[in-house]
């Protein structure tokens, strides 16, 4: 079992160590262990989401995928059920630490 995050960014939280720690914290409240990041960053109108398939394509059941928020997973609703899909068909889990 594996715990990834990814972590789609903007220019202003590129740098933002907070971030980590935070969900950091959050894998270790969940017994989730030690977290491998994937960074992607965004900036502007462009929606890069270079690397999140990838990420999707090495999920294994019961792996972990942790995001930030789920609105990281990508800018568009459509291809966030579609990530949530491939999430639940592979038999990983999504945790979002910012669950408002």
């Amino acid at each position: 079992m594996k715990t990834v995050c990814y972590m789609r960014m903007s220019i202003s939280e590129r740098y933002d160590k907070r971030l980590r720690e935070e969900i950091q914290t959050f894998a270790n409240s969940k017994n989730l262990g030690e977290v491998a990041f994937v960074e992607e960053n965004a900036s502007g109108r462009v929606d890069l989401e270079k690397r999140l398939p990838k990420v999707l394509e090495e999920l294994k059941h019961g792996d972990n995928l942790i995001v930030s928020d789920v609105t990281r997973l990508s800018r568009s609703s459509s291809r966030v059920r579609e990530a949530m899909q491939i999430i639940k068909k592979k038999g990983a889990n999504l945790h979002v630490v910012r669950d408002d």
